[in-house]
């Protein structure tokens, strides 16, 4: 592997992931320290498997960058995700940046954490201490139980004054794709038609007076695709939505379009302002471009697609309509012949290595740099309104 050769220290700790890494993780990691030109890249790349090497060799890593300890470290808690799905390294790896940054990371799972609320005020107890908080943070899809109370915890911190990777109202529209549908339909972007009916009766009159065949059936906050499912018959929507009625949820309702078939892009977004885009390919035959591993799944760039900056004004403008208040975003569209750059929806919690390992971009830092910008820009307005 041609490189350029790094201080002794880094060369170590190079040889010991060569050495150790999983074969699911070596291949990447190769792939991309041949791209770090700089130790200051490598350092990047180090911080994201710091889990995975002896707290010796992690300190090192650390202490490389060389920042200035600040009197008063930001103090940040980290909600772990209970819910493992992919994102069973992402926490770790998220609170190695941060520590990277300076910041002081609080890691906590919801059995540590209560609240008090009365007349002096909200009081946050974790891990059995009172503690005041700069930033709150968590990362991850979750099921509905877990999900509530991520809710009530982003709304208890809002409220505290503590900030948050988004306010309480905004991630309930990140995770919503009728809510994010409705947002994207006043401000004119383009969408597949979607349909919202309640009841039997209203899915009946629907299937029958508007032309919603085919379509896609989707849960509101599902991720990845595997819950959707395409349909082509009436009776098939009917019944498909009587049977989310029957466990007690609703269903979203929105019109295939077949022209882009197995594809996708994502734009993946900081402060409403593209930073990279990745395209999806499924080779299975799958009309869903990401439910695939391996060679059943390719990524490209589109750094230097012909559309770039098409892709790019439309991804922007999806985030803008929702609100001010999005930090990241991962805008999944479709490029189609018959209706052109289609939005299908906003993620609030996009992966962050695929733009890494497809464009070269460290999003890991990107996205944590941002998040410690906003939280200096808070607790600046709370000196100055002191």
């Amino acid at each position: 592997m041609n490189r350029l050769k790094f201080s002794e220290s880094i060369e170590t700790q190079i040889e010991f992931l060569n050495r150790n890494l999983g074969e699911e993780d070596i291949d990447e990691f190769q792939k991309l320290l041949v791209d770090c030109k700089t130790e200051k890249n490598v350092n990047l790349l180090l911080v994201s498997y710091l889990h995975l090497l002896p707290s010796a060799l992690s300190t090192q890593v650390l202490s490389s960058k060389g920042y200035q300890k600040i009197q008063k470290p930001i103090k940040i808690g980290y909600l772990i995700n209970e819910d493992i799905v992919f994102y069973d390294k992402l926490d770790d790896i998220l609170c190695n940046y941060l520590k990277y940054e300076g910041a002081e990371v609080l890691k906590f799972k919801l059995e540590d954490i209560f609240v008090k609320a009365s007349n002096n005020g909200i009081d946050i107890w974790i891990h059995g201490e009172k503690c005041d908080l700069d930033g709150f943070l968590s990362y991850g899809y979750r099921k509905k139980l877990n999900m509530d109370a991520y809710y009530s915890i982003v709304k208890i911190m809002q409220e505290k004054g503590v900030t948050c990777l988004h306010s309480h109202n905004m991630e309930q529209i990140l995770n919503s794709k009728l809510l994010q549908a409705m947002h994207f339909a006043k401000s004119n972007i383009a969408i597949p038609d979607t349909y919202q009916s309640f009841e039997i009766k209203s899915t009946k009159q629907l299937v029958d007076k508007l032309d919603v065949l085919p379509c896609l059936i989707k849960p509101y906050n599902d991720y990845c695709g595997d819950n959707i499912i395409k349909l082509d018959h009436k009776v098939g929507v009917i019944n498909a939505i009587g049977k989310s009625l029957w466990n007690g949820e609703h269903l979203l309702i929105q019109k295939f379009i077949p022209d882009y078939y197995g594809k996708s892009l994502r734009v993946l977004c900081f402060n409403g302002k593209c930073y990279g885009i990745v395209e999806y390919e499924d080779t299975s035959g799958d009309y869903r471009s990401c439910v695939g591993f391996g060679d059943a799944c390719r990524w490209y760039s589109g750094m230097n697609h012909p559309k770039y900056e098409v892709f790019k004004q439309v991804a922007e403008r999806a985030v803008k309509a929702l609100g001010e208040d999005v930090l990241v975003a991962g805008v999944d569209l479709m490029d189609s012949e018959q209706k052109g750059v289609v939005v299908l929806e906003i993620n609030g919690w996009p992966d962050l290595s695929e733009i890494w390992v497809v464009t070269k971009k460290c999003a890991y830092n990107k996205f944590v740099l941002k998040f410690l910008e906003k939280i200096k820009q808070n607790l600046d307005l709370k000196k100055v309104n002191l």
